[in-house]
């Protein structure tokens, strides 16, 4: 008789090859209740979640507005500041509608498309303004609030790293969510897909192996040197911010 952790191996390997085969990836309702689905997002409103909620709607009334990149970080910034007044089960509510919120725009951007052939800046453009203040509020609470330009580095680096990437934008909600949802869909990119980032001249995507960095600030990407060098008198001056950044931490260490 099979033991039942053979039984259980079993099952995830013929779970895992169906995956494969598919050509479109199996989003698992899960046994676990779903935060993300149309009836729990009315919901919302009908617990006593004002607070929160009168955030999160702000927050993204304000980021679909077409901003720059550097007005899009001072409004992140604004909401940060916002967030820190609530207390701690509005500050965790918060979090979980924008965990939510994002997790609905993967599954929806799933279900039209095939998110392993995808290769665009922005993997899943609906759940950017989620990655972002998701990433904003993670790596700040780390630091106590304080914001410096190492500290929007680091947030800038991470985002970089996960919105091109279909892998990366898949698992940052997998990893938050209390669901299963995602799960297939993950490791079948994980299979199946590299991790991917985008020349910053060029503004195409590429096997992040394939990248480098700029040798002076460490944030720019580029696909090769000859980008890099075109780029360059459009960068320097951020540049310069940037390395200067960099040679004050080290300083400091």
């Amino acid at each position: 008789m099979p033991s039942r952790k053979k039984a259980q191996g079993k099952a995830r390997k013929e779970k895992k090859q169906a995956a494969k085969q598919s050509n479109t990836p199996h989003i698992d309702s899960g046994a676990r209740a779903c935060r993300h689905d149309s009836q729990q997002r009315r919901d919302w409103s009908r617990n006593d979640v004002d607070t929160a909620k009168k955030l999160a709607d702000e927050y993204l009334s304000k980021y679909g507005s077409g901003r720059s990149s550097r007005d899009l970080y001072q409004l992140t910034d604004e909401v940060y500041g916002e967030y820190r007044q609530l207390n701690d089960d509005e500050k965790e509510l918060f979090k979980e509608m924008m965990v939510m919120n994002g997790t609905a725009a993967v599954i929806a951007e799933a279900n039209r498309t095939d998110l392993s052939t995808v290769s665009t800046v922005s993997t899943v453009p609906d759940a950017v303004p989620f990655i972002n203040v998701i990433l904003t509020i993670e790596v700040r609470d780390r630091y106590d609030g304080a914001l410096d330009l190492n500290i929007e580095k680091e947030i800038y680096n991470s985002m970089s790293d996960i919105v091109p990437c279909p892998r990366e934008t898949v698992r940052l909600f997998h990893r938050r969510n209390s669901c299963d949802c995602l799960k297939d869909l993950y490791y079948k990119l994980k299979e199946t897909t590299k991790r991917k980032s985008f020349c910053w001249r060029c503004m195409l995507v590429f096997d992040i192996r394939e990248m480098c960095r700029c040798r002076h600030c460490e944030v720019a990407q580029y696909c090769s040197y000859g980008c890099a060098v075109a780029h360059w008198p459009k960068h320097k001056d951020e540049c310069e911010v940037w390395r200067l950044c960099q040679e004050t931490k080290k300083t400091e260490l």
